[in-house]
């Protein structure tokens, strides 16, 4: 509503000719979004500060072995200052939510499912902008390649991901990652794995459209040396 008042005040002082037709604008995106919400979303992003002082102190004075209780480790656990949150980043998303007669759904739940996917496209962007926080999903199967991964995580088809091996040094122990190919998203082929996501499926696929409706994966084109349970990262 203020948005269609500032813009008839606008509308005023136009020509003539053109008052009209930015009225007709103004008064149609008010009737299209006057009945509902806007879903606001920021989600701030912490690292938690870890590094091999922080672990000597932890399996010396905190660590108990599982089923292992010692109170007065958990009592120092407790009240340890010695773990810190660093601050990376945050991203804001927004959602306009309206309604229509023809909505199956509760007003709750058109809100809740709104909120939900908001929630999941700020920790897509997070992904995206920050290195740190890009997830590293295991390969399932290499003919076809494929991974559970998909909307949710923002893939719409044609990301490219780094395929990773896990290489450990047997002297130190330390942990390397090897780039062993790279591989791209089919783009008729991600897995909709959102927020209520099967509620909205139809019994059959549009025209042109060759995705499985059944899709429980997304699918991946590429080559290198792949085996199942190497790591994918999206690159871009």
């Amino acid at each position: 509503r203020v948005f269609r008042d500032v813009s008839l005040s606008i509308a005023d002082s136009l020509p003539s000719i053109a008052q009209p037709k930015a009225i007709a604008v103004a008064n149609g995106i008010y009737e299209k979004t006057k009945e509902g919400y806007s879903v606001w979303t920021t989600s701030w992003l912490y690292k938690l500060h870890w590094n091999d002082s922080v672990i000597a102190v932890f399996n010396q004075k905190l660590w108990m072995e599982n089923g292992m209780v010692d109170p007065q480790k958990k009592e120092a656990f407790d009240k340890s200052d010695l773990f810190e949150l660093r601050f990376v980043g945050k991203v804001s998303s927004s959602n306009l939510v309206t309604f229509t007669l023809l909505e199956k759904r509760t007003e709750e739940q058109i809100v809740k499912l709104a909120t939900v996917r908001n929630l999941d496209a700020t920790l897509a962007k997070l992904q995206k902008e920050y290195d740190v926080f890009k997830p590293r999903i295991p390969i399932l199967t290499v003919e076809p390649i494929t991974a559970f991964i998909g909307m949710k995580e923002g893939l719409v088809g044609g990301e490219k991901f780094d395929v990773l091996e896990l290489n450990v040094d047997p002297k130190t122990g330390a942990r390397k990652y090897k780039s062993m190919g790279t591989v791209t998203v089919e783009r008729d082929k991600v897995w909709d794995n959102r927020y209520a996501a099967g509620d909205e499926r139809s019994p059959t696929t549009e025209p042109g459209n060759t995705a499985s409706l059944a899709l429980d994966r997304t699918y991946f084109k590429g080559s290198g040396k792949m085996q199942p349970g190497m790591l994918l990262k999206q690159m871009c």
